[in-house]
């Protein structure tokens, strides 16, 4: 009876090394798991701020995915400034803070007039004498040239009577139609469907022509159909109805040696207005953060579509964004396309002054990362609308990490 208990107890003695060895190399794989994400995280941190810094940006709000890493937020900097911080301390930014995104917004109208087309309520071939018979070339020009900006029609902000507006505060808030005009106004770049001419007011069109067919505002329309079911909490239009905690404050880095009276370490403050927004209307007056946006464009890319729908919205242009750089950028419904050392890379870029903001995609590896800066980037060009410089320094530093 002895000699079993003994081999009772020795049995024991194995089993419990056995199991505490067990539980011990469970225990070492999820630290090892937890040391990769923060070592991870601190050094996209401390890459972030070391940017920033040299870039002279107020404040960024960063967010990465990757299948490692998961989706991590990241905050540098400061949401308003002051000139005397001991005093009246300098606000840290908020990555919950919606801010403006400008041209990426583009991304939702893409997506929505993919949904109108693939209901039948809306064809590419569709002339905009239909609903604009005014424009210049409307009975030429398609739904297609407007969403793959091959229309001709001008950037409505070269108006000289929109300065003029926004100087004397003339502009009535939610008249897309008085922008459309103005830019009108101003000629056409080219004939329709001949050539690439990027105009963000093809996208204010394309707002009115969603609302035309539709019957329902395009803030309300892009909620329902959009916002809602990609479950964006934090994306709307950006009026100051919208924004209980006020309008945000972005800034311009013009160095010190200036005669403008509010600058401050150099940077010159912009409170952004709602004329501004209702100027840019559909086209650039969306407000977001990053983590919506990183969600937006994972989604979009992996099964919000019907497969007819993913058909439409992958559609390229027929012609090309950008031939002279080392990259050949093309044109899909509301965002741009081209490849790098990962692979196919889906993206948009815009600025509503002075924020700058971009996201990109890379759908074979599920890499994703987000910016948005209180800080007009340095490439404010209505012909390079998707390089900018500032935030691409910081994607060509962040990307390499995401993809080990």
């Amino acid at each position: 009876m002895g000699a079993l208990r003994n081999g009772s107890n020795l049995l024991c003695f194995i089993i419990t090394c056995v199991l505490g060895l067990v539980g011990f190399s469970c225990d070492y794989q999820t630290k090892s798991t937890d040391i990769y994400e923060n070592s991870l995280g601190s050094e996209i941190s401390l890459i972030i701020d070391e940017w920033r810094d040299h870039e002279k940006a107020t404040g960024a709000l960063v967010s990465v995915y990757s299948e490692k890493l998961g989706l991590r937020d990241f905050v540098s900097g400061y949401s308003t400034i002051t000139r005397y911080p001991d005093k009246y301390p300098n606000k840290s930014i908020d990555t919950n803070r919606p801010l403006p995104i400008g041209d990426v917004g583009h991304i939702f109208l893409g997506a929505r007039i993919v949904q109108l087309i693939s209901k039948g309520d809306l064809n590419l071939d569709d002339r905009l004498i239909k609903w604009f018979p005014d424009v210049n070339n409307s009975e030429s020009i398609t739904v297609q040239d407007l969403l793959y900006h091959s229309s001709g029609i001008p950037v409505f902000y070269q108006s000289e009577k929109l300065n003029t507006f926004l100087v004397n505060d003339e502009l009535d808030i939610f008249e897309p139609d008085k922008i459309i005009k103005m830019a009108d106004q101003e000629g056409t770049y080219f004939e329709p469907g001949q050539e690439y001419g990027y105009s963000k007011t093809n996208y204010i069109i394309l707002g009115r022509i969603i609302e035309n067919i539709t019957g329902n505002n395009i803030e309300t329309d892009l909620e329902e159909n959009i916002f809602q079911k990609l479950h964006l909490t934090q994306t709307f239009f950006g009026f100051s109805e919208n924004n209980p905690d006020g309008m945000p404050v972005g800034y311009e880095f013009v160095g010190d040696f200036t005669n403008n009276p509010n600058v401050i370490d150099g940077h010159v403050p912009h409170m952004i207005t709602d004329e501004q927004v209702s100027v840019e209307w559909a086209s650039g007056g969306i407000f977001s953060t990053t983590p919506d946006l990183i969600k937006s464009v994972r989604t979009l890319h992996n099964g919000f579509f019907s497969e007819k729908e993913y058909a439409i919205f992958n559609k390229l242009g027929n012609k090309v964004a950008n031939e002279d750089g080392a990259k050949e950028i093309q044109v899909t419904p509301g965002m741009f396309r081209w490849l790098d050392d990962y692979g196919v890379v889906i993206g948009q870029f815009g600025f509503l002054y002075p924020f700058s903001a971009q996201v990109i995609y890379w759908p074979d590896t599920d890499v994703a990362i987000s910016v948005i800066i209180n800080e007009v980037d340095a490439s404010i060009n209505p012909n390079s609308n998707f390089q900018l410089p500032v935030i691409d320094s910081l994607v060509n530093k962040l990307s390499p990490l995401l993809h080990e």
